[in-house]
């Protein structure tokens, strides 16, 4: 009987590890090489794709405050994605200027029943050759069955001829809450098991 249980809970984990890596990525289009789709864009400046910039995955990337000397918080683009309240996820994405020697600032935020993840990133410019991508990593964990991610260009306005560039955003299940999970089923199996045999 133990081993049968022990088995069964062995399916599970296994089954559990498949299906999170089935699902892993949970952003869609996120090196923007299906242009804004899946994307919800806002602001008084739109986002673009383009390929002029350089990038890091595929051949486009997404450009925040497309337009030179707009206003501050001009573009924000975002997606909801479906998260499980109490898991842990990391977020993964680059992030470089392109353009003139001046900053550009991305906000980030993971938004659920709360804001789960509040960040602001910066990075400048230096010449129109290619982005100087910078590589970032956060953490959140979900309190809702659906968690907003968000990108926001915060710059100064001003007249420098600019932009943002945001390529590769991935959010992932933490590694560590599956494993955790698969431990707890095993253990639930073991502790059945040994008191079935001591009946």
């Amino acid at each position: 009987m133990f081993t049968s249980r022990f088995c069964a809970a062995f399916a599970a984990l296994l089954t559990l590890c498949l299906a999170s890596s089935a699902q892993a990525y949970l952003v869609t289009n996120g090196s923007f090489e299906s242009g804004l789709a899946d994307w919800t864009t806002g602001g008084g400046v739109p986002a673009d794709t383009t390929g002029a910039e350089g990038m890091t995955d595929g051949t486009l990337a997404l450009i925040l405050g497309a337009a030179s000397g707009g206003a501050a918080g001009d573009t924000t683009v975002e997606q909801v994605l479906t998260t499980v309240i109490g898991a842990q996820y990391v977020l993964d994405f680059d992030y470089g200027a392109f353009g003139a020697s001046a900053t550009q600032s991305m906000q980030v935020e993971a938004i659920g029943s709360s804001s789960l993840l509040d960040e602001t990133v910066s990075d400048t410019g230096a010449g129109f050759g290619a982005a100087g991508f910078e590589h970032y990593q956060y953490n959140f964990t979900a309190d809702s069955t659906t968690t907003t991610l968000r990108f926001s260009d915060v710059s100064p306005a001003g007249g420098a001829s600019i932009d943002g560039v945001l390529d590769l955003v991935t959010v992932v299940p933490e590694p560590s809450t599956v494993v955790l999970l698969g431990l707890g089923l095993i253990a639930l199996a073991s502790v059945d098991g040994r008191r079935r045999i001591r009946r």
